[in-house]
C-alpha cells in the first residue's frame, strides 16, 4: 500500500485482504473475550480460504486456473439468471400442485436438488400435475440447461487456451513485482523497467496442430 498508493486499491484481491485481516483480528478479540459467533467464524474461514487461492499462482500447473475460473464465472452469469428463473418457475408449480405453503424449501431447495437427480416425492396434491411439472423440470433444467452450460464452459475453455501463455507470463510478472514491492526500503536502489517477451507463435504441439489446420483450410479455400 505504501509503494503502490492509489494503484493498490485497483486490485480486488487487496480489498479481500483488508476485509480478511480486519475481520480476523475482530474475531480473535471477540473469541478471547468469551463471545462466540458461528457466522463470524464462517465468514473469516471463507475469506481466508478464498485468499488462499492466490497461492496456486506459485505453481506452473495451477497458475492459470484462477483466471480460467473467473472467466468461466463471467461467461455463465446470464446463463445463471435464466437457470435460476427456470428453477423458481418449476418450484412454484410444484408448490401449487402439491398444495404447500410458500417457503424457501418448497420453491427453491427441493427443486434445485432435482437438477442434480434428487427428487423429493410428495403424497399430497395431484399426482398428474406433479408428473407434468416433474417432466418439464427434467427436460428443461436437467437435459437442456445443464448441457447448455457444458457447451458454454467448453467454448470458454477453448478461448482461454489461446491466451493461456500470456496469462501464465502475466501471473509470473505480477508475482515478481509483488515480491519486489515488499522490499520498500530498497526503492532508491532500483529503477522501473519493462519486460518484453518474444516467442514463436506456433511453439507448442497444440499450436502446431492449429497452424496445420489453418494451412489445410487455406489450401482447400484456394482449390475451390
Amino acid at each position: 500500500m505504501t509503494m503502490n498508493k492509489r494503484e493498490y486499491f485497483k486490485d480486488p484481491w487487496n480489498y479481500l485482504d483488508m476485509s480478511r485481516i480486519t475481520l480476523t483480528m475482530t474475531w480473535i478479540i471477540v473469541e478471547l473475550c468469551g463471545f462466540t459467533s458461528l457466522y463470524s467464524r464462517w465468514v473469516v474461514a471463507l475469506l481466508s480460504l478464498l485468499r488462499g487461492l492466490t497461492g496456486f499462482r506459485l505453481f506452473d500447473g495451477t497458475r492459470f486456473y484462477i483466471e480460467l475460473v473467473l472467466r468461466s464465472l463471467n461467461d455463465i452469469n446470464f446463463f445463471f439468471v435464466m437457470f435460476s428463473y427456470s428453477t423458481l418457475t418449476f418450484g412454484f408449480l410444484f408448490m401449487i400442485s402439491r398444495q404447500r405453503t410458500l417457503s424457501f424449501q418448497n420453491i427453491w431447495a427441493e427443486n434445485y436438488d432435482l437438477n442434480f437427480g434428487n427428487y423429493h416425492d410428495s403424497e399430497s396434491g395431484s399426482d398428474f400435475m406433479n408428473y407434468i411439472v416433474y417432466f418439464g423440470a427434467t427436460v428443461i433444467n436437467v437435459v437442456l440447461m445443464l448441457n447448455l452450460l457444458i457447451s458454454i464452459l467448453g467454448d470458454s475453455y477453448e478461448r482461454f487456451q489461446l491466451d493461456q501463455l500470456n496469462i501464465d507470463v502475466r501471473e509470473k510478472v505480477k508475482n515478481s513485482r509483488d515480491l519486489q514491492l515488499m522490499f520498500f526500503w530498497a526503492k532508491r536502489f532500483t529503477d522501473s523497467m519493462y519486460m518484453r517477451i518474444c516467442t514463436n507463435a506456433f511453439e507448442g504441439k497444440e499450436d502446431q496442430d492449429l497452424e496445420s489446420g489453418i494451412k489445410k483450410n487455406s489450401r482447400k479455400g484456394i482449390k475451390k
